[in-house]
């Protein structure tokens, strides 16, 4: 069964963005500095750090909705969207995650040629490097 058809997304757009997905917080959440501590607008919410660019493509992509607005208790300037990603869809993003193979054994995807011929992670934040005996590509 394709679950990625049933939720009414493009399997590759879920694939790609599926690590995102699935960091996203659960319930309703805001990304705005703003309200991040502000206690009276950010009631029940979540603020989860990610760019405006990319929850903008989530949301292009159906991946996340628009649940509402919250204005700052402060009155300043616009009012903060407020976001949801459905449990199905987040759930979903998890098992692409769980079935990423990762040939350098860190548990991401994708590797970097190395000078010395050896291969790296190809995420930043990862300092996994193997030489390639020991990567079965």
């Amino acid at each position: 069964m394709n679950r990625t058809a049933d939720l009414n997304v493009n399997g590759s757009t879920m694939r790609a963005q599926a690590r995102t997905v699935s960091r996203l917080p659960r319930g309703r959440w805001h990304i705005s500095e703003r309200i991040r501590d502000d206690p009276h607008a950010a009631v029940e919410l979540t603020y989860h750090e990610i760019s405006k660019a990319t929850v903008m493509d989530l949301h292009a992509d159906s991946l996340i909705k628009v649940v509402g607005r919250v204005q700052p208790t402060d009155g300043a300037g616009s009012s903060v969207t407020v976001w949801l990603c459905p449990d199905r869809v987040r759930e979903r993003a998890q098992e692409i995650v769980d079935s990423f193979d990762s040939p350098v054994g860190c548990g991401h995807t994708g590797v970097r040629n190395l000078r010395n011929g050896g291969y790296t992670c190809t995420d930043d934040t990862c300092d996994i490097e193997v030489s390639r005996a020991e990567v079965d590509l």
